[in-house]
């Protein structure tokens, strides 16, 4: 009898910051990126050995947020 491989799959749908009503704020801001995901979310992951992948909408992929998302270890 053999052991079963488990594994614990995490995708993360990243996106513009939005106002209270879900619309794209003005100005546009990434403060989910910038201190969500940078300073709370990635650690997190490091913290407990999670690999995360990083699903970054067209918005995100500006220079600022790639700059953060290549600085980041293991996603």
């Amino acid at each position: 009898m053999t052991a079963l491989s488990k594994y614990f799959i995490v995708s993360v749908d990243v996106e513009i910051d939005k106002s209270p009503n879900w619309s794209t704020a003005t100005p546009t801001t990434f403060s989910g990126v910038k201190h969500g995901i940078k300073e709370i979310l990635h650690p997190l992951f490091m913290k407990y050995g999670v690999r995360p992948t990083y699903l970054l909408s067209p918005e995100v992929i500006s220079l600022e947020c790639c700059k953060i998302f290549l600085e980041l270890n293991n996603c």
